[in-house]
């Protein structure tokens, strides 16, 4: 979906009795639109565009925000965002669905929402909701701030089939990182766990295989049980 170059509307859902927001100043050359997501960027408030150089600010309310390309940045020229559960935002590439409540959305463009981290998308918060009308997420500068910094982390586990377990719908990037370790023993368990790089699949939903190994050969009969945890 393209980027919004009009006012629209963004729900927001209250979590706590505070209305939380802030007044910013609104940089040079920007146009900050109501229910659209902007950034800070070097203390200003920009609009929230596919871009690393920005921390996504929240939400902006009230009116459009808009000093002109040749307007010098003054603190009259201030912008209210506000943190908290706002919706419902478009999304593409893989789809966003309720299994994905929890994890991270990031932004494809001012209210569009992806999975995918690559070609520099920042983090737009925590996916909270999923419904008909939209994707609703938790944002703000100091949950935005803290995601774009921190390793994403997921886990899960389950039961060797054969010698293998096949993992799906997990976000992996080529820096990702895979443990793996056996938690219960059963049948003829092996003497090595791996995950070969050819069941590596690359993606916002990725998948890979993990495969026990006995004397160097793939143990057919080995169902123990094994967890796994995928870093970055």
């Amino acid at each position: 979906m393209a980027a919004s170059t009009t006012p629209r509307v963004a729900t927001r859902m209250k979590c706590n009795a505070a209305d939380r927001y802030r007044d910013v100043v609104v940089d040079t050359g920007e146009t900050l639109l109501p229910g659209c997501f902007a950034g800070l960027r070097a203390g200003k408030l920009c609009n929230a565009d596919l871009d690393t150089d920005y921390v996504c600010a929240g939400v902006v309310g009230g009116k459009t925000y808009d000093p002109g390309a040749g307007a010098t940045a003054i603190a009259l020229d201030l912008a209210r965002v506000h943190d908290g559960v706002f919706g419902p935002f478009a999304q593409e590439g893989a789809t966003i669905t309720v299994a994905h409540v929890g994890r991270r959305a990031y932004l494809a463009d001012n209210q569009t929402l992806t999975l995918a981290t690559t070609s520099g998308a920042r983090c737009a918060g925590i996916i909270t909701d999923v419904t008909s009308a939209g994707v609703y997420v938790e944002t703000g500068l100091a949950i935005c701030s803290m995601l774009d910094s921190a390793p994403r982390i997921q886990q899960g586990g389950g039961t060797l089939i054969s010698g293998v377990l096949a993992v799906s719908d997990v976000q992996l990037s080529t820096s990702s990182r895979i443990d793996v370790r056996r938690i219960t023993e059963g049948g003829t368990d092996g003497d090595e766990l791996r995950v070969p790089i050819a069941d590596v699949v690359i993606g916002e939903a990725g998948s890979f295989s993990i495969r026990s190994f006995l004397n160097g050969s793939v143990a057919t009969s080995d169902t123990s049980t094994v967890s796994w945890t995928v870093i970055g």
